[in-house]
């Protein structure tokens, strides 16, 4: 066993003498070691649950992974299915309710039946609106 010879602070030695305290040791020297020993122990488990984190975030990923592909893909095909909607009633708004402009036009194109432009802005209105309220609502919590 070697001996070593420290200045410690006030500070670090009423630490000790805590430590003697709640554990009943009777020396100095036992307080220092037991409280290296739980040290040691701290970082063990702290590299344990580390190693569980990641290693449970992995296991989560695996088995998410297909959902998330599948639920990307159906958002894809969701998106797709919508825009060919729009561009059906978009034609079927110009074959019945002719406007000025008589040329029949993909909705993703530079002409839209007005219908559709009022549609459209009517949408734009209202998820703009529920965005604001939701910014009110996170600056009224920031401020509380």
């Amino acid at each position: 066993m070697a001996k070593k010879l420290m200045d410690l602070p006030e500070q670090t030695i009423d630490i000790i003498h805590e430590v003697m305290k709640e554990t009943g040791l009777k020396y100095e020297v036992d307080a220092v070691v037991f409280m290296i020993n739980e040290y040691n122990e701290y970082r063990k488990r702290e590299l344990d649950l580390t190693k569980y984190s990641e290693m449970t975030a992995d296991l989560v990923t695996e088995k998410l992974d297909k959902h998330f592909t599948r639920l990307r893909l159906g958002l894809r095909t969701a998106e797709q299915n919508s825009i060919i909607m729009k561009d059906i009633t978009n034609t079927l708004l110009f074959k019945l309710l002719p406007s000025k402009n008589e040329m029949l036009m993909p909705a993703e194109g530079r002409f839209k039946h007005t219908v559709l432009v009022e549609a459209e802005d009517n949408l734009s209105e209202k998820i703009a609106k529920a965005k604001q309220e939701k910014d009110n609502l996170k600056a009224q919590r920031g401020i509380e």
